[in-house]
This record gives C-alpha cells, structure tokens and sequence, in this order.
C-alpha cells in the first residue's frame, strides 16, 4: 500500500513540476549518494550539490554559480547535510597537543566561513521562493555561533 501511495505521489508531483523545477537539491553529499538515487528510483528529478559536481561551497565565487541554477531549477526541497566532524567531542580526542589543537581550530574557522556564505544564500533563496522546504542536519550549535560538541 506504501508503495502504491508513494507512486501515486511521485506521478501527481510530475504532472505539477514546472518547466525544469527539481524536486530535490542534495547538498554536501558524496558523489554516488544515496538520497539523490533514491529520489531518481523514485521518478523525482534530484541534484547534487557538492565538488564534484563543481560546486565548491567553501567558496564565495561558487554562489552566484548556484544563485543562477537555484533560479533556472527552483527546487522544491533542499536537503543540507554539511559536515559535523570538526564540532564533535569525539574528534576532539584526536587533538591534544597544541599543535593539533591548531589544526583543528583552523578546520572550525574554515567550516564557520562557509556557513556565512551558505545561511545568506538559503535566506535569500527561501525569500524568492518561500515554497522551498529546507531539510537537513549538521552542528546546529554551530549555525546557532555556539560549540558544544555536537555530534551526530
């Protein structure tokens, strides 16, 4: 019945998709991800945000790149997935000294940069297209400018 419904579904959302409006943007995901084959298996149009697909988020000359492509797309839901690593108690064992302390900062300082530029584009992404469902998940502590050691 759950597969019927999902079926149901999938081709009621073809019939309403518009132009060439995606259904779903995967975000920070590895090249051959589960979610966008998922979402293909399933009959719905997915993108994958990442490197390889030529999308360096760490940097600032990449957005208008996805400006551009959010626009031509519109997806409807966008799926965030960024890296948790450097934020969780965990990994922090691994980073005793101070040298490596250093190191990890700098990894967090990297991390905190991207996300100045990636919260600006989704705000203003979700403001032209206030349809578009964000998901996700991540170091909240850090999008809130804390650090409690999430971990996932």
């Amino acid at each position: 019945m759950t597969m019927m419904m999902l079926h149901a579904q999938t081709e009621l959302q073809s019939l309403l998709r518009v132009g060439d409006q995606c259904d779903t943007w995967e975000m920070f995901c590895a090249p051959e991800s589960w979610l966008t084959q998922a979402c293909e298996a399933y009959g719905l149009k997915a993108h994958r945000i990442n490197l390889a697909c030529g999308y360096n988020l760490y940097d600032p000359k990449s957005y208008q790149q996805l400006r551009e492509c959010f626009h031509h797309e519109r997806p409807r839901r966008i799926w965030v997935s960024a890296r948790c690593t450097y934020w969780c108690r965990w990994t922090a064992l691994n980073y005793q000294t101070e040298e490596r302390r250093e190191q990890l900062e700098k990894y967090r300082r990297r991390e905190r940069a991207m996300f100045k530029l990636l919260i600006p584009f989704r705000l203003e992404m979700l403001q032209l297209y206030p349809e578009t469902e964000l998901f996700g998940n991540g170091p909240p502590d850090v999008l809130a400018g804390k650090n409690h050691g999430f971990c996932i």
